[in-house]
């Protein structure tokens, strides 16, 4: 996987993105894709019988603990970790690790928002404590929904998605684009007939807490290679806070609660 190149500082901080064309291997993306398919699959049909993470927003699905699901996404979050060292930006760690599943829907709206720990309130008290990225392992255009953003609105907290120009983004399979989290986003809505997968990933600066209990996830491998893999991954961090959208979500967080209650006083 290629992760010597360069990060435009400059222009990350001013526009707020980058799209590095043909950042990922096609062989690597195309393995992603097809584990991409089957944790959808699976997660679709545990939401049915009350066991999914449950995190539904305008078509999307949002499912995590991906690091448990699959070596791959734990080499790739270390890919990402050694891209962002080789940068010299060393003191960025895991925060947020997902994959948002897009489909038609007829109730969809825009959902424009910053991401942990970013808004209105703690604007100017985080310029340059996140960095994230979009990884499209599927279409990702105008049609399949992919995400809108407003440009500078990361540096300039007055810019409005209602008064003020966004657009699309549109990226290839294989693409990596780099966002600000302080960047104003949303997803958009897919009028095409096909699942849209988007892995996000947020690296956070090591002060800051976590949105995802990673060092439960690290816990919960158990393949050698999977624990090898994980070691090069640095999670010892503060306590992660509750995360909204519900990811990491375990039995006590489904229809088997009293149970898991019971099962643990006895």
């Amino acid at each position: 996987m290629v992760n010597n190149k360069n990060i435009d500082l400059e222009i990350l901080n001013n526009k707020g993105y980058i799209n590095y064309k043909s950042f990922f291997e096609k062989d690597f993306i195309k393995k992603i894709r097809d584990k991409c398919d089957v944790i959808y699959k699976a997660e679709t049909f545990l939401n049915r019988v009350g066991f999914g993470n449950r995190s539904l927003r305008n078509g999307s699905l949002f499912i995590g603990n991906l690091i448990i699901k699959s070596n791959l996404f734990i080499e790739l979050a270390v890919n990402l970790q050694n891209f962002l060292r080789s940068n010299k930006l060393n003191k960025y760690y895991l925060s947020e690790y997902f994959l948002v599943s897009t489909n038609k829907s007829k109730d969809f709206s825009y959902w424009w928002h910053r991401d942990h720990p970013h808004n209105d309130e703690n604007y100017n008290l985080y310029p340059n404590h996140s960095i994230g990225f979009f990884i499209p392992v599927s279409t990702y255009d105008f049609s399949t929904g992919a995400t809108r953003i407003l440009e500078f609105s990361n540096k300039d907290i007055k810019l409005s998605p209602t008064k003020d120009k966004s657009h699309t983004l549109s990226a290839n399979k294989g693409d990596l684009i780099i966002y600000n989290p302080k960047i104003l986003h949303t997803g958009g809505s897919n009028i095409e007939n096909e699942t849209r997968h988007l892995i996000i990933v947020i690296f956070n600066r090591k002060e800051l807490i976590p949105c995802e209990n990673f060092q439960i996830q690290a816990e919960m491998i158990f393949e050698k290679y999977g624990k090898q893999l994980i070691k090069k991954l640095n999670l010892k961090r503060h306590k992660p806070m509750g995360n909204f959208f519900g990811r990491n979500r375990s039995l006590i967080d489904t229809p088997l609660r009293p149970a898991v209650k019971i099962q643990k006083k006895n």
